[in-house]
């Protein structure tokens, strides 16, 4: 899989979502704001793996992320790009997010009265 287009199903869905969503600024702003992010996370994934050894681990860690209400499963599209590059997941250790940048803003806050993000350490082989 090259850089391009985004080869991820659930990457597009919530890039669909995303457009879709009521929100004013979605189909306009954030919409292609995180294609380009998502994009451009695929291009960088597409040359990590490039460079490090196919039998070599490839750790990454991530948090997932809310669009509005919409939670964004950063982890999963992570997954789904390196498993179209034939990586195979190794293992994933889950933490729970104690503090947040996005809690200190009041206004986003309710959209989602309690988000309970995850970071993640994937292990690839």
């Amino acid at each position: 899989v090259a850089p391009g287009p985004l080869h991820t199903k659930y990457g597009c869905q919530v890039l669909q979502n995303i457009r879709n969503h009521s929100s004013r600024g979605s189909p306009a702003y954030y919409w292609p704001w995180m294609s380009n992010y998502l994009q451009g996370l695929q291009a960088g994934l597409f040359e990590v793996a490039r460079t490090v050894k196919r039998k070599a681990p490839l750790c990454i860690v991530v948090q997932d992320t809310h669009y509005k209400e919409l939670h964004v499963n950063l982890q999963r599209i992570v997954i789904e790009i390196l498993l179209g590059m034939d990586r195979s997941l190794h293992a994933r250790h889950d933490f729970a997010v104690t503090s947040s940048r996005s809690r200190m803003n009041p206004r986003a806050r309710l959209h989602l009265r309690d988000r309970d993000n995850v970071e993640s350490l994937l292990v690839f082989r």
